[in-house]
This record gives structure tokens, sequence and C-alpha cells, in this order.
């Protein structure tokens, strides 16, 4: 199932594998949309590295930009990693034990340099019965909670498998506490407590190899539900952590399967090899494949969740899930003309800082025109049905 791939998001591809060789990029790059790609996959910090060992052909100012991208992510990063110790102390101090998960797991002990990995918060699992006490002991510190302030809005703590989002005082860095690794609970949350591992670098705990590849795998799969951006980024985490690690994937496949996660496991080591080259044994991707798979909705995945800029129709869009897609959640009225705060949440990244309500809504009536076509919804309600027919087998099968 070759992909094929436009020369600007080739030289990504090659530049988010550990062990690239740089070679000659060509005269024919468009190198603004080199860069523009590579911040939207979170790419930029790992092009800067591989461009470096360029013998010629990359203009200076790209080079630069790129190097000044490194220089924040590494900035940014100290800030997090040292905001992020004195929680997980007081933490420790207050008898809370915690799993740090994802990108500063990956900081600590995957990426040697910090300068490499993007990361943007700082992902901590607690045992359920001490989440609040950790909340506390977070606020204590001066954090703000992102959970509603409103008088009679329910309080989405007792509910959600993450607490809403804790801010430090500057704004600088931001803490999610989580009693579970993702929303449908897959994953044996007990099992994740039992394999997690001492961290060399303090009191806190990691998850073991095979776990911290099941998450950032089922974490991509879930993020390609809404949005591509990032896509190539959390892949060559997953290659990374094969490279850096010895996997025993005898233990991955067993517990996709135990944990319910093999399709979108699949799917996740499938789009890396695909798009990064050999990285995972194809026998661990055939003990994985679900039985709904074909390499026509393989391509499908791949071009409409990983590599597409345009907008698409995602789950939930009229309120329900993929197969309930006019469910009694739809709020006309919020979807035809949406308050500023609802338009900020889905597209104020895009529309950029201090946006007004008219740019807002100018993007949400321009993504409309887009996901609103009758092929372009019957397509994307295809494949989102697709995917979480994949999400759900695992919880219905057992391997053979």
């Amino acid at each position: 199932m070759p992909t094929t791939l436009t020369p600007e998001l080739r030289l990504l591809t090659r530049a988010a594998l550990p062990s690239s060789v740089a070679a000659s990029v060509g005269p024919s790059l468009d190198w603004d949309r080199v860069v523009a790609q590579a911040r939207r996959h979170r790419l930029a910090p790992l092009l800067s590295r591989y461009l470096e060992a360029v013998p010629a052909g990359v203009p200076d100012e790209v080079v630069a930009r790129l190097a000044r991208d490194r220089r924040r992510t590494a900035a940014a990063n100290l800030r997090l990693l040292a905001g992020g110790r004195a929680v997980i102390d007081a933490l420790a101090d207050a008898g809370v034990t915690v799993v740090v998960l994802k990108g500063v797991a990956l900081l600590e002990e995957t990426f040697a340099d910090i300068s490499l990995r993007p990361t943007g918060d700082i992902d901590l699992l607690v045992h359920d019965a001490s989440i609040q006490r950790a909340e506390d002991v977070i606020l204590e510190l001066g954090y703000r909670s992102a959970r509603p302030a409103h008088a009679g809005m329910p309080d989405p703590r007792p509910t959600k498998y993450a607490y809403p989002e804790l801010k430090s005082p500057d704004g600088l860095v931001h803490v999610d506490l989580h009693r579970h690794l993702l929303p449908d609970a897959a994953f044996d949350i007990q099992e994740v407590w039992t394999h997690a591992r001492p961290s060399g670098q303090g009191v806190h705990l990691l998850p073991d190899h095979a776990d911290l590849l099941l998450h950032l795998a089922a974490h991509f799969f879930k993020d390609r539900l809404r949005r591509s951006s990032g896509s190539l980024g959390q892949l060559a985490d997953i290659a990374w952590v094969v490279d850096a690690h010895t996997i025993d994937w005898d233990v991955v496949v067993g517990r996709a399967w135990a944990y319910g996660l093999h399709g979108r496991v699949y799917l996740s080591l499938m789009a890396t090899n695909e798009l990064l080259g050999p990285v995972v044994p194809s026998e661990v991707l055939t003990a994985l494949r679900p039985s709904s798979y074909s390499p026509s909705v393989g391509r499908a995945f791949i071009t409409r969740r990983l590599l597409t800029e345009a907008p698409w129709h995602p789950p939930g869009y009229f309120g329900g899930v993929p197969g309930k897609a006019f469910s009694r959640r739809w709020r006309p009225m919020r979807r035809v003309l949406p308050d500023r705060a609802y338009l900020e949440a889905a597209h104020g990244r895009g529309a950029g800082a201090g946006s007004s309500y008219a740019r807002l809504l100018w993007i949400r009536a321009r993504r409309a025109v887009t996901t609103l076509h009758p092929w372009h919804l019957y397509r994307d309600a295809r494949l989102n049905r697709w995917m979480r027919t994949v999400a759900d087998e695992g919880t219905n099968r057992t391997p053979v």
C-alpha cells in the first residue's frame, strides 16, 4: 500500500527517524511549505537536527528559522520540566504516587536532547482514590483549574477520565491529572500500575516500555478522529521509542489484545511503517490486524486523517458518534450561530490569539462549506464509522 508523498512530506518523514542519514535535499522543494508542514506536524526541531548534516541545498534563512524553533522548544521544555519537578515533589510529599505519561516521559528517557520533542503539558496518572487530593495539592501551589466556574454548570471531575487542566500562575506550565489513559477506559488501568517502574530521575514512576508504546499508539488513533495536525510527530514518537528501547513485541501484542486496543494499535503501527519505514516487524502487524481492515480503508485513513490539511466531518459534528450523527444531543442553534466560547474551543488554534468573533465565525462558515458537501459528509461518516468499528472490535474478539 505505498503512499505517494510530496517532496516536502518525504523530507519530513526522513527527518522524523532517529537514525536517518541526511542526504542531498534537491532543488525542487518549496521551503516555506516545508517549514509550515514541519511546524504543523510537530517536527520542526527534528527537521532542524536533520538539516544540520545536509551538505548543501538548504537556504540559510530556513536553517535559521528551524534553529529558532528548536531553541524555543528547549526553553519551553526546561520551564515545563522545572515546573513538573516542583509539582511531582509536592505530590510525593503529600503521599500521592504518580506515573508520568507521554511527552515528559519521552523527554526523560527516549529523547536524549530536550530540544527535539515539543511538549505542551504534563500528563500524570494518579490513583482514582488520590486524584482529588492531587488537585488540591497542585492548587495550593498557585495553579488555577480550568473547570467551569459558572453557577449551575456540572462539575466534570467525577465522571471524566482526566481532571480539567491546571495552569501555573504564570500560565506557562499546564498539568493534566488522569485517572485513566483514554476516555473510553480501554487499558486495564490496574495492570498499567502493576507494570510501572521507578524513574531514575525522581520520585515518580514511568510506564513500562510496552505500555508507553501502546498509549502513544492509542492516543494517535484518538487524535485522528478530529485532527491531522501533529500526526507525523506522533509517529516519530513511536519510532524513537522502538529505536531507544528493547521492545518485547510478544508483550505488546498480548497486551493490545487484552486491553481491547489491537485495532487502534494496528492502525498506528501500520501508519508508522507506511510513512516512516520498517519500524515495526511485519509479523507484529499481522498479529494485530483487525478483521475489518483492507488496503483501501488503510489508504483512506492515511490520506484523510494524517496527511490532509483540509477540514473534515468529524465524529460528533452533529452531537453524536459515528452511526448516530443526529442524536438527541444535537443543538441546532449552537451549530448555526455558536457563541464565542464554543468557537474558540473549536477553532481558536487555527484563528490565532485574540481573534474577533467575526473572524471565528468566518472560519466556522468556511469549514462548513467544505465539510457539508454531501460527498464529503458521506465519505467522512463512512470512515468515522469504520474507525469506531476498529476501536470497538477489541472488546468483542479474542486473538486466534
